[in-house]
């Protein structure tokens, strides 16, 4: 109830900016979805741009268009959150296969696909693998192929802002920029 108390004295001075450090910062689950509502809600109805700080990415990520990410007192980003998520869009997919891959196969993913994970049993195997980019999946598909390992399931990753915001933090925006250039 402070929370939402201090929400609505902020909203009597009637500024055009609302300054709001932690928002969501010790409230249950409940409280704190009310919260974004009520906040999404103040940028809708009344036209109120609103400055978060926040350390909680799930709010960032839900209620913020953009972004502002500063690591030892200096801004390394300022962006729209849907931009960033562009920017780290993976293609990660962890693929399970109804047989176990022979050495050819598993030599090749090495060789085209250094950066993947396999495991495997006695009856199946995971494959977890990042693709840089999106037609390189048609590459691990003729690797499969060579021995017509079945494949069970694909399951794409998804990433989520604290995920961005650490790739930021260790300097990987750089890297996204000059790969999409």
């Amino acid at each position: 109830m402070q929370q939402k108390l201090a929400i609505a004295v902020a909203m009597l001075a009637e500024s055009d900016v609302i300054l709001l450090d932690e928002p969501t910062l010790g409230l249950d689950v409940e409280t704190g979805y009310e919260v974004r509502e009520i906040l999404k809600a103040i940028v809708r109805d009344y036209n109120r741009t609103i400055i978060i700080s926040s350390h909680d990415m799930d709010v960032i990520q839900d209620i913020c268009k953009r972004t502002v990410i500063i690591n030892q007192g200096k801004i390394i980003t300022d962006d729209r959150v849907e931009n960033l998520f562009k920017l780290f869009e993976i293609r990660a997919y962890t693929i399970t296969l109804g047989e176990v891959l022979n050495s050819q196969q598993q030599q090749l993913l090495l060789q085209k696909f250094p950066h993947h994970d396999y495991k495997q049993d006695a009856f199946q195997s995971i494959l977890n693998i990042e693709l840089a980019k999106s037609e390189e999946i048609y590459g691990l598909f003729d690797v499969l192929q060579l021995n017509n390992t079945p494949v069970e399931a694909i399951d794409r990753k998804t990433i989520n802002f604290e995920q961005i915001f650490m790739k930021i933090v260790k300097g990987e925006k750089q890297n996204a920029l000059a790969q999409s250039s």
